[in-house]
């Protein structure tokens, strides 16, 4: 189903909608906190990626900017005024957040131009995170934005991806072989030294660890040949050197799908036949 193009005049959405930008706090510190919290800290303008950062498509400039400083988007100074205005953009931000009035209205203009626009700027500036986990992993970034609507959205994605995860491990739980695959998949290591508490356990702990990529691996078309293209690799029949995949000095694959293709493609049965021969030879003398 095709996504409903917007028929306001901006391609912008109706909304009614405040969001905060807030300031990443220092842990430990020499200051007094009621010092802190009474500083207020300012995001500002910044030369990224070649210039002086936007955040906001030109075309959606020329609508909105005049909008802010009464300069036609059709006028000789309009060029001038916009690298002001992007050069002396500052955010302050106190110790509770500043906030931004985002609403837009039933034509597709924003309530508060300058807003819309400085909401822009900083979801895309080099110093702002989406959210606060983000921020917090990431030392160059020093302020977030707050959006319970999308921070919501994000969540519930979350829910549903674990709620997916969840079915599948009931089935995959069902039949040992298809749990020495997948956790052979995810890099486990050998199941077959696992008892088989030890690798619902494994198994588990994978899916609650990362749902979406758990459950890519439990329900891919490939994964009886991924399953097998890993156990040669852990008994020492291919080789893997970076992304690619060697068997002797034959490159097979510049990364795993390729490797995939080439041991299902009818024309190398010779090669895989050979390569299932070393495998079992392995096995039988390395223990499990």
């Amino acid at each position: 189903m095709s996504k409903k193009k917007s028929t306001t005049e901006t391609g912008l959405e109706p909304q009614t909608k405040e969001v905060q930008v807030i300031r990443k706090e220092k842990a430990s510190s020499h200051v007094p906190i009621e010092i802190r919290q009474n500083a207020i800290h300012r995001l500002g303008s910044v030369y990224y990626k070649g210039g002086t950062h936007k955040g906001v498509p030109a075309d959606l400039e020329k609508k909105l900017l005049p909008l802010v400083n009464d300069i036609p988007a059709d006028s000789a100074e309009f060029r001038k005024a916009s690298k002001d205005f992007w050069r002396s953009i500052t955010v302050k931000v106190p110790s509770e957040g500043a906030v931004l009035n985002i609403s837009i209205d039933e034509e597709g203009y924003p309530t508060v131009p300058k807003d819309y626009l400085t909401y822009l700027w900083a979801e895309t500036h080099p110093e702002v995170a989406k959210t606060r986990s983000e921020m917090e992993r990431f030392g160059k970034k020093k302020f977030y934005i707050h959006d319970p609507e999308r921070e919501s959205s994000q969540e519930n994605d979350k829910v549903k991806a674990k709620a997916k995860a969840y079915k599948v491990f009931v089935k995959v739980l069902d039949d040992e072989e298809a749990i020495d695959r997948v956790l052979r998949v995810l890099g486990t290591g050998n199941p077959n030294k696992l008892s088989s508490q030890q690798k619902e356990n494994a198994l588990h702990k994978q899916m609650e660890a990362s749902p979406a990529r758990f459950y890519e691996v439990a329900t891919d078309e490939s994964l009886k040949t991924k399953d097998f293209i890993a156990e040669l690799i852990e008994n020492e029949v291919l080789r893997k050197a970076g992304n690619s995949y060697f068997y002797i000095d034959e490159l097979i694959g510049e990364n795993l799908e390729e490797a995939v293709g080439f041991v299902n493609n009818p024309k190398h049965s010779k090669e895989v036949n050979d390569m299932k021969a070393k495998l079992e030879d392995r096995k039988q003398i390395t223990p499990a």
